[in-house]
């Protein structure tokens, strides 16, 4: 039942890419709507060219995201064949830098924990290769994984994933919980490291959809939630600590694996086409009837078939709630202009550590497109078409579902290009080099049918990642000490 919903999915997504027009991403919010037909009334021309106006000028600023010169600069300079050797990383070559603070693994979209996850998946750290939290624990590293919902915007896993860590009963929000007319309360849990607090650090690994919900839990934690801040103040009550703010220095390190910094073509599309919302969301209402333990993370929306509620009663039930109509949602977190709104909330910290992964797999085509290579998980190959021939030309290159423009990080941030193997920059993103022939899923050890990505070669990436991760303690303990000395 679980493996035919997940499939169904995914195919409902292939089949709209595959029957929907050329898809043109300039000027695609300025096309939405159109100015006024001639028998309107003069208020109903204003309010429609208002509208026109208003879509325009967000086209302009989404073109400012696309044509970044830089985003553009770095990802020219990668290119792979059909079907070449991908890249190899070194590994730790049996020097463990053990971390003092313990890394959190964030899986993506559709993602499951090894807790919560169907029995038919594998693991998604290591898929059928390797168990990476498992293997590199037994390293020396501090590495746990965690567990958020699958398929919830990036604020609810962000909030999730704070009480995942810390422990307690999931608080989503006074604020939120009426707006959107859900549940204010999740679930409880006990806390993988409940002595979390300013000084007592954290590094945070996201892939993929994991990528935005770490970074606006930093947010979060620094910031709060103004809309939460202000219902509080007015209404009183309580509110989360994490959606109050003024939890500084509790993250070490944030790293995104092919995460989608600036938004995602693919999930454009599905965010354009709301009948294809509609049915993704009725798969998942219908994987969680009452005869099912899978926790699809929508709970709070009363996505969970009652005890003596029939199957038609819960369907319609979920059908009221037109959930794919509201802005919590994937699908918005993830297009342009919803990344885009992300990044523009976002801010830097100048004493952590941000580092961006990325992979490429396709290839420059006789038509001068981009088209998936030869071992690229199967799945992912009418996604790499997709973003190779309906993308603009320097958003073509992709792992799969993300450009590679995207992945490489925010296009209003700092950041500067580096290895492993280099003393890690504070309050700026490092990018490593682009892991060639290495697709979205290859990050993390699935795609049983490419033999080129060995076991080996995924434990090598993190064991670098993770070294590193031990360097940037190191660059932050130092910075520390040179401060105090200023200081006295």
């Amino acid at each position: 039942m679980d493996k035919k919903i997940l499939l169904s999915l995914f195919c409902l997504v292939i089949i709209s890419l595959i029957l929907s027009p050329i898809y043109d991403v300039k000027g695609i919010y300025a096309r939405e709507n159109t100015i006024s037909t001639l028998n309107e009334n003069t208020s109903q021309k204003v309010n429609k060219e208002l509208t026109a106006s208003d879509q325009l000028e967000e086209s302009n600023e989404i073109e400012k995201v696309l044509n970044n010169k830089d985003l553009n600069k770095i990802a020219q300079k990668y290119e792979t064949n059909r079907a070449s050797n991908p890249t190899i990383p070194k590994g730790n070559e049996g020097i463990v830098k053990k971390n003092k603070y313990p890394i959190i693994l964030v899986h993506g979209f559709s993602g499951f924990s090894d807790e919560s996850k169907p029995l038919i998946l594998p693991s998604y750290w290591g898929g059928v290769k390797i168990d990476l939290d498992k293997v590199l624990s037994q390293e020396g590293y501090s590495v746990k994984e965690a567990r958020v919902s699958p398929y919830s915007s990036a604020k609810d896993r962000a909030i999730e994933l704070y009480y995942y860590i810390k422990g307690g009963k999931v608080d989503y929000g006074a604020y939120r919980s009426k707006k959107y007319g859900f549940e204010r309360y999740g679930n409880t849990y006990p806390g993988i490291y409940k002595n979390w607090k300013p000084g007592k650090k954290i590094h945070l690994v996201g892939h993929s959809y994991g990528g935005p919900t770490i970074q606006l839990l930093e947010e979060l934690l620094k910031n709060g939630d103004r809309e939460e801040i202000k219902y509080h103040e007015q209404h009183g009550g309580n509110i989360s600590p994490i959606l109050k703010g003024g939890n500084n220095d509790m993250i070490s390190s944030l790293t995104t694996v092919a995460g989608p910094h600036n938004g995602s073509l693919i999930s454009e599309k599905i965010s354009k086409t709301p009948f294809l919302q509609e049915k993704a969301i009725n798969a998942i209402a219908l994987a969680s009837n009452k005869f099912t333990n899978v926790d699809f993370g929508f709970e709070h929306w009363g996505l969970k078939q009652r005890k003596n509620e029939s199957l038609l009663e819960y369907l319609n039930r979920v059908k009221k709630k037109q959930i794919w109509k509201t802005d919590d949602f994937p699908w918005y977190d993830s297009n342009l202009k919803g990344a885009k709104e992300l990044n523009d909330k976002f801010t830097m910290n100048k004493n952590m550590a941000y580092i961006s992964i990325t992979g490429l797999d396709s290839h420059r085509n006789i038509f001068g497109n981009q088209s998936s290579n030869k071992y690229m998980f199967t799945p992912l190959k009418p996604l790499a078409d997709f973003n190779g021939s309906k993308a603009p030309e320097s958003w073509q290159k992709s792992d799969g579902p993300i450009s590679l423009a995207s992945g490489l990080f925010p296009y209003n941030k700092p950041f500067r290009e580096t290895t492993f193997h280099q003393n890690p920059n504070l309050g700026v993103w490092n990018v490593m080099p682009t892991l060639k022939n290495w697709d979205h899923l290859d990050l993390i050890g699935w795609g049983k049918r490419d033999k080129n990505v060995t076991p080996s070669m995924v434990k090598h990436l993190y064991e670098e990642l993770f070294n590193y991760l031990s360097d940037v303690e190191r660059v932050q303990q130092k910075v520390s000490v040179s401060r105090s000395k200023r200081h006295n």
